[in-house]
């Protein structure tokens, strides 16, 4: 398996969190990562972003809501058409911070323009397709370009934050890499296997 420094974690199946230190207090980290001129420029923008509980935001496909919010601390945006979610959550780590970012793939999640043949042991993607698309795990887990995504984004918002570049990866090569380590992480008797999805 390739060593991917700061390499997103697998919660279950279905789940993967990623997580840095950033050198910047708690509050510094909470308005990068809750104020929409903030989140435009190290993550997604968004045409509609209602930062509060109960507020609205249009970053899935069939817009979302936000279903946590604990000021300084963590909040998490829902989307209920498919059931998937993603969190931000600051921790305190002396004069520092510590930002996790947690995403919940959505109920049989894939992307939609790849080719997929069912087989006796399931859905199985065809090994042509481009290494971003591809999904190791099957239908419902994280593909490649995704975790490289996800990776690079939390690599952004330290970067926005702090200015530190040291050992970050462009997202072509997060893609290379992730792609190699999900071939040993999903591959026959690789760690992958033994998750479970996450309500």
């Amino acid at each position: 398996m390739p060593d991917i420094p700061n390499v997103g974690v697998h919660l279950a199946r279905n789940t993967m969190s990623w997580s840095r230190r950033i050198d910047a207090p708690v509050e510094r980290v909470w308005e990068a990562v809750t104020r929409k001129e903030h989140l435009d420029e190290w993550y997604m923008a968004a045409q509609q972003t209602e930062l509060r509980l109960g507020g609205k935001h249009d970053w899935f496909q069939d817009g979302g809501v936000v279903d946590e919010y604990e000021p300084l601390r963590a909040i998490r945006f829902y989307a209920p058409k498919n059931r998937s979610w993603q969190r931000f959550s600051v921790e305190p780590d002396g004069g520092s911070s510590v930002f996790t970012l947690t995403d919940r793939i959505g109920d049989g999640s894939y992307w939609p323009d790849t080719e997929w043949e069912e087989t006796e042991g399931g859905w199985v993607q065809l090994p042509e397709e481009r290494v971003a698309v591809r999904s190791p795990g099957g239908r419902g887990t994280h593909w490649v370009g995704i975790a490289a995504g996800y990776h690079g984004f939390v690599d952004s918002l330290d970067t926005y934050i702090t200015g530190n570049t040291d050992g970050y990866a462009s997202y072509e090569r997060l893609n290379e890499l992730y792609d190699a380590w999900y071939t040993t992480f999903w591959g026959e008797g690789g760690d992958g296997w033994s998750l479970k999805d996450a309500d």
